[in-house]
This record gives structure tokens, C-alpha cells and sequence, in this order.
């Protein structure tokens, strides 16, 4: 079966197991690369792979762990 190249941000958000305000938060802040398609944004699959195991966390883990370097956090 062929992966397509790009997903819709829903349906990145729906693979990651993240809500698409948090996906479009990501977008915003720069932490997930995005391409534009006309005036479309789509996100690459690729991007979600990159992503798919840190999303399997809650988000305000996801959010904890991209922010506090490893040194800060004791372990």
C-alpha cells in the first residue's frame, strides 16, 4: 500500500493521537514541519512518523519534554 507524501492536519492530528488545536499549535511554534499547497497546509508524512513516538505521550507531556532539557528535568 503507498503512504501519500502529505497529510491533511487533521488527519496528522488524528495519527499522532492529538487534537488539531495542538497540531496547529506545533504548526505555529514551529515544532513539525509543514509545506504550503496553493493555500493549503499539509503536513508531511514523514514529519508525522518523526513525531509518531513522542505523541503517544499526553500532550502536556509532549509539551514538558520539548521544552525542559534533559539535564533540568533530574534525570
Amino acid at each position: 500500500m503507498n503512504e501519500p507524501m502529505c497529510m491533511k492536519p487533521r488527519e496528522a492530528a488524528t495519527a499522532l493521537g492529538i487534537s488539531r488545536a495542538t497540531l496547529c499549535n506545533w504548526m505555529a511554534q514551529g515544532r513539525i514541519a509543514t509545506s504550503r499547497v496553493g493555500g493549503r497546509r499539509l503536513v508531511p508524512t514523514q514529519e508525522v512518523r518523526r513525531l509518531a513516538g513522542v505523541a503517544t505521550c499526553s500532550a502536556a507531556a509532549v509539551h514538558t519534554l520539548a521544552l525542559v532539557p534533559p539535564d533540568e528535568t533530574g534525570e
